[in-house]
């Protein structure tokens, strides 16, 4: 009969284990009561099986759910439990609040999908621009109109980048948007330390607030941006996705127009969500203007006006030094200088042609647009493209030659970029103005700064991005097709 581990050493391997004892130690093979030191539930492990590998704290690992906590997960989720928790695949009588029916939603769906999925609600007519951003919450971007929420759905994944075949009713009841991403992830999750998950929900302005379990299970965050709570997985994360909060319907409208006054505006029709833009008078300068709504929660206007004005400050140069910055790059100024965010009259020393250039994009290492030997020609055919980085969370929008043998999307693909959409014009000239009209309306109308550094984008092109939790890529689209009609 094997001889009884001492005490001493019992403790030890409990505390390596994250487990503090609380009760008596009898044997190796017996319960042993301990406080779980990261969720802080009390557990009865075994001795042997933490030595043996099996894991100690049952709530850590998935099999035993705290009811308070279960209960706290259906409240930010929109439900009142009306009865105790039942179990995690039994019906559990709430209150759904949004449309106020009685439903019986099973907590081990709403723990997995991250979001609320109410049977009554989804018998309701449903509207398309809030499916289409249901589904690229879920990871996928619609490639055609709303079909019908039980007919298939043509998506681009942003996962893996191929064309999937989505239902929103699947999505909506907790399904994923890929079904082989879906599978992939079930048979091997891939592990992560704790630092870089947590580095990574920083970077959308979110805050765990639970120990990192796998990529599909939901963590409990703060945002740092609106407060709220929510609960994304690791892998939507990954997807680009943030605080649902900020970013969906999730915040009300009343306390959306009270954010909107707090930040100057008075709103000019009703909210309806983080991710369309939102028609306000700014009350300092009386502009009309229309914001997303996570612009007014960093408090910024989003007044193109007021922050062109500031922004123009910010980049203030004497006419000596900016007419100099300018002759050093070949180009001889033929009007007063204005600002650095302004297009200056300008004549090409290389080729003689008139050009309208930035003088911030000058300093950022643009050159005349007649005189590029590679890639872009302005009076040959070219096209616009909008691309999006799973991995980096970010948006980009440019442009490219389609007659030349350097192609600028290519050039991105190698580094992991993924095409959204592409527009193709006759004239190169026009996707240029096209091109610089959106990036004005981004970094102006919108607030959005340039996301990605020089090192991010060895490629080049750093300048053109923007942060995915601050928009999306249908909402960028729609300005190319709206500003393509006036620029053919």
């Amino acid at each position: 009969m094997p001889s009884r581990i001492p005490e001493a050493i019992a403790f030890e391997v409990m505390i390596k284990a994250k487990l503090r004892p609380v009760g008596t130690y009898r044997n190796a093979s017996s319960p042993w009561e301990c406080i779980c030191e990261t969720c802080g539930e009390l557990v009865t492990p075994s001795l042997l099986s933490i030595k043996s590998g099996q894991g100690g704290c049952a709530y850590c690992a998935g099999k035993k759910v705290n009811p308070d906590s279960a209960k706290a997960l259906m409240i930010r989720n929109g439900y009142e439990p009306l009865v105790d928790y039942p179990g995690s695949k039994v019906p559990w009588k709430s209150l759904h609040k949004k449309c106020g029916e009685i439903v019986y939603p099973k907590y081990n769906k709403i723990q997995q999908s991250g979001f609320s999925a109410c049977n009554k609600c989804s018998k309701r007519h449903v509207n398309p621009l809030e499916a289409e951003q249901l589904m690229i919450a879920a990871g996928v971007i619609p490639q055609e109109p709303y079909p019908g929420k039980d007919k298939k759905w043509n998506c681009l994944c942003l996962k893996c980048g191929q064309i999937v075949q989505s239902h929103y009713s699947n999505v909506r009841d907790g399904g994923g948007g890929c079904r082989s991403c879906a599978l992939r992830a079930t048979s091997s999750k891939r592990r992560y330390s704790q630092d870089f998950v947590i580095a990574e929900f920083w970077k959308v302005n979110l805050i765990p607030l639970e120990p990192y379990v796998n990529t599909d299970a939901p963590l409990p965050s703060k945002c740092q941006v609106c407060g709220n709570i929510p609960s994304p997985t690791f892998t939507a994360i990954r997807a680009g996705v943030g605080c649902r909060y900020c970013s969906e319907k999730l915040t009300s409208p009343e306390k959306a127009i009270k954010l909107a006054r707090k930040a100057g505006l008075e709103p000019l029709e009703p909210f309806v969500s983080g991710q369309v833009p939102w028609k306000c008078r700014h009350i300092e300068c009386g502009s009309e203007i229309t914001p997303l709504f996570g612009t007014i929660l960093k408090g910024n206007s989003g007044c193109v006006k007021c922050n062109s004005r500031n922004a123009a400050d910010k980049y203030r140069f004497s006419e000596v030094m900016a007419a100099e910055i300018m002759l050093a790059a070949q180009m001889q100024p033929l009007e007063p200088y204005k600002n650095a965010l302004a297009k200056w009259k300008c004549k090409c020393l290389k080729c003689g042609s008139t050009i309208t250039p930035k003088l911030n994009n000058v300093r950022s290492g643009s050159g005349c647009i007649n005189c590029a030997e590679v890639g872009f020609q302005p009076n040959k055919e070219a096209y616009l493209y909008l691309l999006f980085h799973p991995e980096l969370s970010a948006y980009k929008i440019g442009i490219g030659g389609s007659t030349n043998k350097n192609d600028r999307i290519k050039d991105h693909q190698k580094y992991g970029w993924l095409v959204f959409k592409r527009k193709d014009f006759k004239i190169g000239l026009r996707a240029y103005e096209v091109e610089q009209d959106v990036l004005s309306w981004l970094r102006g109308d919108l607030g959005l700064t340039p996301y990605l550094s020089i090192d991010q984008m060895p490629q080049g092109g750093h300048t053109e991005t923007v942060d995915a939790s601050e928009i999306d890529l249908s909402t960028i689209w729609a300005k190319v097709e709206e500003l393509s009609k006036v620029k053919k």
